[in-house]
């Protein structure tokens, strides 16, 4: 949805802020905070299998960040991004995503994974490149060709998991 990304964003980067100030790892954080309920073991599941796949934890090479992030609409989701500034220039670089998902019943799972890994795509290219602008009240862009997308240079690797936890 429009609203995901904004939202989920700042609720997030709120969690991490909590983290930070109570000295805990983000991670940890959140699982700690779940609800005891049916909901907070599916998120639970998510967060710790986004970890083991991109092995939290473990030492990055130098000036490389991990951060964590998850979200639920009756699907559960975490994701673990791999990141980078140049201090020079400072743009944004993100190397790697991890991303752990309990829709419930999965028929396709190829498919579930290929929506998976497209939408990272996408909200890596929404956050990190894609701009448009309005002048005189119309919207300058009048073709994809002046749009900029992520290209697959851009692009991080990305490894999806599909989690079934068997709760509902």
């Amino acid at each position: 949805g429009l609203g995901l990304f904004p939202n989920t964003f700042a609720v997030e980067s709120f969690i991490d802020e909590l983290a930070a100030a109570a000295g805990a790892d983000p991670l940890q954080f959140r699982l700690d905070h779940l609800p005891e309920s049916r909901a907070g073991a599916r998120m639970g599941a998510v967060l710790e299998a986004a970890a083991a796949l991109s092995n939290w934890g473990e030492p990055l090479a130098a000036g490389r960040a991990r951060g964590i992030a998850c979200h639920f609409s009756n699907t559960m989701v975490a994701e673990v991004a791999e990141i980078s500034v140049d201090e020079t220039t400072g743009e944004i670089s993100v190397h790697d995503v991890a991303c752990a998902v309990d829709c419930g019943l999965v028929v396709n799972p190829d498919g579930a994974k290929a929506q998976i890994e497209g939408n990272v795509m996408w909200g890596v290219g929404s956050t990190l490149i894609e701009q448009a602008y309005v002048k005189d009240g119309r919207l300058e862009l009048n073709n994809f060709e002046s749009y900029p997308l992520l290209t697959m240079r851009g692009a991080p690797d990305v490894r999806s998991v599909l989690v079934d936890t068997g709760i509902t």
